[in-house]
């Protein structure tokens, strides 16, 4: 009889594994209740690049099935493969999907914007604890570096008084649609890369400022030649009395500053690239001082009052005019 009960336990359990199986059911993987992507966008300079998308897919709900469908709204800006690499194809804006091979209704959409983001972005916002205002400049090269550049300022508070810039280098990298910035002195801070709704860049985020931060949104100035490309001239003198000649050549967002003093020999004292800002042209420089000059509508002339002298120093000027073409 025990031999009867044993066999008849055993022929039920073999038929309740049939039928889990003839269901697919009993543990088998089922579609997630949800799916998201590590980031809500993903940035690109250029064509050629991949990044693969599947490492950043997430589910939700018991024994999610990890088979995924992949696609691309415009292969003509980026591809994605069965296996969820992405490959950069054309500058422009795709969606890209992740889908559950279960379920295709279960589903997470994020944007790919593949555009040439090197360039200067600035940012000027008054503090309240600081009594002032905050002007910032960062210069992104497509090479993964990056220069800060914090203006002279003015605390407004008791025991304040004037600040000097704050000038740092170093290096960034790019994931999703954010930017890690990590400064050789300033430490690390990200930043959210976005379009407006006119398609001009901006970065955002909470920003050092030297001993602080602070929540800051960056527009990237305009480098493009506007007819201002050649050579300017011109002549200032310190408030000790010393004269400084100058050649200034700008090149469609390039520049080389050159100085000669009363001896006649002539230096090469700043170079890099510039961008406009306002009714300012900011020169930021590869190596020394980050400088600004104001400059008329018709790209003719360039003043400015801390212009330098060397690729250490910047002196305070009565008034420096370079004239193009002179």
């Amino acid at each position: 009889m025990e031999m009867i009960k044993k066999a008849k336990k055993a022929i039920a359990l073999s038929i309740g594994a049939l039928l889990c199986v003839a269901a697919a059911g009993c543990g088998a993987a089922k579609a997630p209740k949800a799916i998201s992507l590590a980031s809500e966008g993903y940035i690109f300079s250029e064509a050629g690049e991949t990044y693969n998308i599947a490492g950043d897919v997430q589910t939700e709900g018991e024994n999610a099935s990890v088979e995924f469908k992949y696609s691309s709204s415009d292969t003509s800006v980026a591809e994605i493969s069965e296996d969820g690499v992405l490959t950069v194809k054309g500058e422009g804006l795709a969606t890209v999907t992740v889908a559950s091979a279960k379920d295709e209704n279960v589903s997470a959409s994020a944007a790919v914007l593949v555009y040439d983001y090197a360039g200067v972005y600035t940012c000027e916002k008054y503090i309240d604890a600081m009594g002032c205002d905050v002007k910032v400049s960062l210069s992104v090269a497509d090479d993964g570096t990056f220069g800060f550049y914090r203006y002279p300022m003015n605390v407004n508070l008791e025991g304040g008084g004037q600040m000097e810039g704050l000038q740092d280098t170093g290096t960034y990298e790019v994931k999703g649609n954010e930017m890690k910035f990590s400064a050789d002195y300033l430490g690390t801070f990200n930043l959210t890369f976005t379009l407006d709704k006119d398609g001009n860049a901006q970065l955002s985020g909470d920003t050092p400022t030297g001993g602080a931060t602070t929540d800051m949104a960056f527009s990237r100035t305009v480098s493009e030649d506007r007819g201002e490309s050649g050579t300017y001239t011109g002549s200032g003198e310190t408030m000790s009395g010393n004269s400084v000649s100058y050649s200034l050549q700008l090149n469609s967002g390039t520049y080389v500053l050159t100085a000669a003093g009363a001896d006649g020999a002539e230096t090469t004292v700043s170079s890099g690239v510039y961008s406009f800002a306002g009714e300012e042209i900011e020169f930021f420089a590869e190596e020394g001082t980050t400088f600004s000059a104001s400059y008329d509508e018709s790209r003719q002339v360039i003043e400015g009052t801390a212009i330098p002298v060397s690729a250490e120093n910047s002196y305070e000027f009565t008034a420096v005019t370079l004239t193009k073409g002179q």
